[in-house]
């Protein structure tokens, strides 16, 4: 709705620039389907895949931007505390705590999560990679001196060059060891895949449908305040023609 009002209203172009872009994670793939919406229009174009450098160009030669982090650490990491983020070029920007956020909601209760997610082939302690990279969740309760309120990591070796990696740096940051029953019992996604809910699809379509009040019960969560879907958009348009 916003792209169509931008391009009805105004005569900028859009740009639409993926962040993620591996197998089985690939932003390009939502942002091909947007795209193809609009594939008629030569005012809207899709950046491929570039190193960050290359995008940043790509972001600085922008009028307006809008940005979003669904881990932001202003609010805190420790006890699941970080937020969902929001920035606009103006300066602007929509930050709330996790537990807060409906889109958050929907994600870590499994509505709408990838369905590679349910059917994970990397799953155990023995992987086909030399590392294995990410977020400590839990940590506080097995070493709390290793939580900073800023994140931590979980690394596991498997491989003699991933052990050789990881001494070359060990010197460099603050590490110590864990036994890998405790770092899974944190951190279940380690061994398992997660189970989507039956009603995923419904959901899903729904929030397609763009009738997402529809939804909320399911979250049991407060819904932040926030401007209508109309005023955001003349929020934004007004930036864009230069009127704000």
């Amino acid at each position: 709705m916003l792209i169509q009002e931008i391009l009805d209203h105004t005569d900028c172009g859009v740009a639409l620039i993926p962040h993620v872009v591996c197998d089985g994670n690939n932003d390009l793939e939502v942002l091909a389907q947007l795209y193809d919406e609009f594939k008629d229009n030569d005012r809207i174009m899709l950046i491929g895949d570039h190193n960050c450098m290359e995008l940043k160009g790509y972001i600085a030669r922008c009028r307006f931007f809008v940005g979003a982090r669904t881990h932001a650490k202003e609010s805190g990491w420790s006890h699941y505390a970080y937020s969902v983020k929001f920035a606009y070029a103006d300066k602007k920007r929509y930050l709330c705590k996790n537990g807060d956020d409906p889109f958050m909601q929907l994600f870590v209760k499994d509505y709408i999560l990838r369905e590679s997610c349910s059917s994970c082939h990397f799953k155990g302690y023995h992987r086909v990679s030399d590392i294995t990279l990410g977020d400590f969740w839990g940590i506080w309760n097995i070493n709390p001196k290793m939580d900073d309120n800023k994140g931590t990591s979980l690394i596991l070796t498997h491989t003699a060059k991933g052990e050789k990696m990881m001494n070359a740096v060990s010197e460099n940051i603050k590490c110590e060891q864990v036994y890998l029953e405790q770092a899974a019992r944190e951190n279940p996604s380690l061994l398992r895949s997660s189970v989507h809910k039956q009603n995923r699809d419904i959901v899903l379509k729904t929030i397609e449908s763009e009738n997402f009040q529809e939804i909320l019960p399911l979250l049991q969560v407060k819904q932040p305040q926030r401007r209508s879907k109309k005023e955001i958009i003349k929020r934004v348009l007004k930036k864009l023609c230069g009127l704000g």
